[in-house]
């Protein structure tokens, strides 16, 4: 149940046990200075003139003390403001009070009813228990409270008609007391939902409810989304799934794949050739695992639906025609053949050697500073803080194609600062197409590398010497 719910409902209870208390406190204050009891008193004197009384001396005495205490206490606390705050133990004190009150109100009555009685013997109360006891309990007297029909006459009034005389009985208890609890209800339903608002309306919670379920509907067409893997992917068409795949393109792939598709690292997605297959089980497997041809696997990155999206986008592509497209690689969609057309690949022991012979430090080739803007670079020993901003900068950038200890797209870069100069090593990491256009070594990597030239990845002059660095720190190792 709402806390705030329990909270008022405990303080409506509260404020009638105060109120309850009050009125017997104000009872029997005021019976005791009536004459009835005051006759009562002188009964209990004349019967008990030669016994001890003191108990109930001592009874009025504390009586006359608190009862006024009590009343007033009552008052106040109906009268302060009452501050809170609402939480668990807020409810539960609350609660211990009104157990509380209650045990008072219970001692009151007790008090009240031997103050109505103080005239009487013990005799005369047990004969008054015992004719009590000996009564049948009438299940449906208790919940008519109707005049016994032999005593009806004690309740007819004379309102006759066609021979049917009104009886005034009592309202039945149950009617009477569901008819208060109406009341402390309402009272309760109006503070909690109109007056302080702490609940929610119907038309509130309808709504409520709704938008609740509408994210539920969401969240589950998401989950199932993300249940496709490379045999259940197919391709999508809706409008907000293509602009989604094209974000995800130009986030991801233009750098390999350059804007409009038309390949550069990456092969040409713009002519009919695929290397992995063009459907999309194929290109989902692709984006996922990556290929042995030096796609990485993009599966960290995208979740099931952005491969789909992005598949879906790159499918469209295909026929486009945009300018300076890369020479066609790969399988000709259709052909049953399974022709290979332009994918040139170099084997780990092909690659080791070239690596073991451009190691073998040609000074010819360690004087080539390449072309571009560095022309002389001197170096210190090695920075460990800018060799480590350095290979934070390789891998959010240049991991995509390159390894340090193996091939991937473009070479491996292991021992790179014992085959190049450090000028030409800056050169390729600033100005890629200058290097490829105009420096011999460059060229001659381009075509080793099934010409898939290097991105431009537009790094600052700093940053190309952190990268450096790094090269520096890890070739040192060796």
């Amino acid at each position: 149940m709402d806390t705030q719910l329990i909270f008022w409902l405990l303080i409506v209870i509260t404020v009638f046990e105060i109120f309850t208390i009050n009125t017997i406190g104000k009872a029997i204050s005021s019976f005791v200075k009536t004459d009835i009891f005051k006759e009562k008193m002188k009964k209990v004197n004349e019967r008990e003139k030669d016994s001890n009384n003191s108990q109930l001396k001592t009874l009025i005495t504390l009586l006359a003390m608190t009862i006024p205490a009590i009343i007033s206490a009552a008052d106040n606390a109906s009268n302060e403001p009452f501050t809170f705050n609402i939480s668990q133990t807020t409810i539960y004190v609350i609660l211990a009070f009104d157990i509380l009150l209650l045990i008072v109100i219970q001692y009151m009555r007790s008090i009240l009813s031997r103050l109505l009685n103080v005239d009487k013997t013990a005799d005369e109360l047990a004969h008054e228990r015992a004719i009590a006891k000996g009564k049948k309990v009438n299940i449906l007297q208790i919940l008519t409270d109707a005049a016994p029909l032999d005593d009806e006459e004690s309740v007819a009034t004379d309102h006759v008609y066609d021979g049917i005389r009104e009886l005034d009985n009592n309202l039945p208890p149950w009617w009477k007391y569901s008819f208060y609890l109406s009341i402390v209800f309402a009272i309760v339903y109006m503070t909690h939902y109109h007056v302080l608002k702490t609940g929610d309306l119907q038309i509130e919670s309808y709504n409520k409810e709704m938008s609740q379920a509408k994210l539920d509907v969401e969240a589950y067409l998401v989950s199932q989304a993300m249940n496709v893997d490379e045999n259940t992917a197919t391709f999508m068409t809706g409008v907000s799934d293509l602009e989604s795949g094209q974000k995800i393109y130009m986030k991801y792939c233009k750098v390999c794949h350059l804007e409009q598709g038309q390949g550069s690292v990456g092969p040409n997605f713009a002519d009919d050739y695929w290397i992995y297959g063009s459907d999309m089980k194929n290109m989902f497997k692709t984006i996922k695992y990556g290929a042995t041809r030096g796609m990485k696997s993009w599966k960290d990155e995208l979740n099931p639906v952005q491969m789909q999206q992005v598949a879906s986008f790159i499918k469209k592509f295909q026929g486009t025609d945009p300018p300076n497209q890369k020479p066609p690689e790969g399988v000709l969609e259709g052909d049953e053949s399974g022709t290979v057309v332009g994918v040139v690949t170099i084997s780990e022991t092909e690659e080791l050697e070239e690596i073991a012979v451009e190691g073998g430090v040609d000074p010819k080739i360690l004087a080539n500073k390449g072309v571009g803007k560095v022309k002389k670079l001197d170096l210190e020993a090695i920075d460990p803080a800018m060799a480590a901003a350095g290979e934070t900068i390789f891998k959010s950038q240049c991991t995509t194609c390159h390894k340090v200890e193996k091939k991937y797209i473009g070479p491996a870069l292991i021992g790179v600062t014992k085959r190049r100069s450090p000028e030409w090593i800056m050169n390729m990491i600033l100005d890629p197409e200058l290097m490829v256009k105009e420096d011999p070594i460059a060229k001659d990597l381009l075509a080793k590398h099934n010409y898939s030239p290097m991105a431009n990845q537009d790094l600052t002059d700093e940053e190309a010497r952190q990268i450096l660095e790094f090269f520096r720190a890890n070739d040192a190792k060796e």
